[in-house]
């Protein structure tokens, strides 16, 4: 792979998703947890071995995130977020979202540094600006705000004082700060360009960048503080969703991405989870505080 800072891209796990998403490491186990959004699964890999391991989810489910207990994760699935134990399936509802619109799911989500999670929903017809971002912190559940057909991100600075909100549709990024459980709009952070995909997900690493996925773009980009783009990671196909920083040193970039509607054929490696060798680490991925 070329280009500054970068190691090669690998295929680090081969089995197409329909909607690969979600990657979070557990640096207590040394293991990565991702999600098919459409095949309604959550898997784990063992990096050291190669074993993965299937876990139903039973609905379609957007995210996952780490709880005080490895074998166990907070699930945002279509119906709410509920805890999902990774050795027997079992799963407990937290809190149910968006029950007034039955047409929305939840997506994509992360763990702010106060242990709150942060998660978006959107319109499963992609049609009605139904979606808005949630806060949930200790059985609490609470409003963030927003109005689009689909949200992503949100995606939280390692300093836990800036959350980046994604609005997919309209390819643009906002800033917003983030203090006493609430968000703060600060303007536009970034904007797509028309022929670059569309904005996915987003993971910051330790130095205040932002890597984003570009869905349709082919890449991961890495954004300055100031929302200029530094430089690009290019991936074999074309519907990047996310990536997450993993390995013994957080250098190991794990990058999602989606098979849906697209011709295996033409593009075989499509729906894999990837990694590339990185200069700068992420940052643990904080623990849920449900």
């Amino acid at each position: 792979m070329a280009g500054y800072g970068f190691g090669a891209v690998e295929v680090a796990c081969a089995q197409p998703c329909i909607t690969g998403e979600s990657p979070v490491w557990d640096h207590r186990i040394g293991r990565l947890h991702w999600v098919d959004i459409r095949s309604e699964a959550v898997f784990t890999l063992d990096p050291g071995s190669g074993i993965v391991q299937r876990v139903p989810a039973g609905e379609q489910v957007g995210f996952v995130a780490l709880t005080a207990k490895p074998d166990v994760v907070v699930a945002g699935l279509k119906s709410g977020l509920y805890t999902l134990n990774l050795k027997t399936a079992t799963k407990t509802l937290l809190c149910t979202v968006d029950a007034d619109k039955p047409g929305n799911r939840i997506n994509d989500g992360t763990v702010a540094s106060d242990g709150a999670i942060l998660f978006g929903t959107l319109d499963c017809d992609y049609q009605a600006a139904n979606g808005s971002f949630w806060r949930f912190h200790k059985g609490a559940l609470s409003s963030l705000g927003g109005a689009m057909i689909i949200t992503n991100g949100p995606g939280v600075s390692t300093d836990g004082k800036t959350v980046l909100t994604v609005d997919s549709i309209a390819r643009r990024i906002e800033r917003n700060s983030y203090s006493k459980g609430a968000l703060t709009p600060q303007g536009l952070f970034a904007e797509i360009p028309i022929g670059q995909g569309v904005p996915d997900g987003v993971a910051f690493d330790v130095d205040g960048f932002a890597w984003i996925a570009h869905y349709g773009g082919g890449r991961i980009s890495r954004f300055r503080p100031d929302g200029s783009v530094d430089r690009v990671v290019n991936l074999p196909v074309q519907q990047v969703t996310k990536c997450a920083f993993g390995g013994p040193e957080l250098k190991t970039l794990f990058i999602t991405t989606a098979a849906h509607r697209r011709s295996l054929a033409d593009e075989p490696l499509a729906g894999a989870l990837f990694s590339v060798p990185v200069e700068t680490a992420g940052p643990r991925a904080v623990i849920a505080d449900v």
